[in-house]
């Protein structure tokens, strides 16, 4: 096992559509690529452990121990055959553009506070960017109903120094503590009265989410 997932048991389990047991049957399976058994070495094409059977993909050519995402809606029911041979490879966004399903997260790595907005994935950006702090105006049901419409929204927490230590270590901004906030369209607080010196992101994330998703909703236009 990879040192990096030595804790991953101690983590709170998440039953989320892309877990998938061994049972469970949707459009949509993840899977890992493997190498074919040392007796198998002359199939052609890739071999897929989908944590139901192993699919074949005999046209694709692709690295063991890479994660893909399986288009499975063609497979009925594993039958007693070797391999699963009517999946075909999806892209990762597929299960939520095409039906809707969550599909977990992506990651991207900023070298800057800067560069985490001003280089968005999305062609036109970020069109709405919300700054959290313990010293944003408090999130009420006033401000929440200002949310104008978006296509892609942003969302920044801070670590344990704040969004302001990341703004003043940032040499693409001219920014200190006193006007951090000019970076943002919303700069929120979500916890007025906090009382503890700080708040753990991965807490923050779930009390800020909270109380903006029911708006988002609304507003989202994707």
């Amino acid at each position: 096992m990879h040192p990096d997932l030595r804790h991953a048991a101690l983590l709170k389990s998440m039953d989320l559509p892309h877990h998938q047991k061994i049972d469970d049957r949707l459009p949509y399976r993840e899977g890992v690529t493997i190498p074919f058994p040392t007796s198998k070495r002359e199939n052609k094409g890739t071999l897929v452990d989908v944590g139901m059977g192993q699919v074949i993909l005999p046209n694709a050519t692709i690295e063991p121990y890479t994660r893909v995402t399986l288009d499975m809606s063609r497979v009925k029911e594993h039958s007693n055959t070797e391999y699963i041979t009517l999946a075909t490879l999806a892209t990762p966004t597929d299960p939520t553009t095409k039906h809707g399903y969550y599909w977990g997260y992506a990651t991207r790595q900023a070298p800057s506070l800067s560069a985490v907005i001003t280089e968005s994935p999305y062609e036109n950006g970020y069109d709405f960017v919300i700054g959290t702090s313990e010293r944003g105006t408090p999130l009420t049901s006033t401000v929440l109903s200002t949310l104008p419409k978006f296509a892609h929204l942003l969302v920044v927490l801070g670590g344990q120094a704040g969004i302001e230590a990341a703004a003043e270590n940032d040499s693409q901004l001219n920014l200190d503590s006193g006007n951090v906030s000019d970076l943002f369209d919303w700069w929120i607080n979500c916890v007025p009265g906090q009382g503890s010196r700080t708040i753990r992101t991965e807490e923050a994330i779930w009390i800020v989410l909270g109380q903006l998703f029911g708006e988002i909703q609304k507003k989202g236009m994707n």
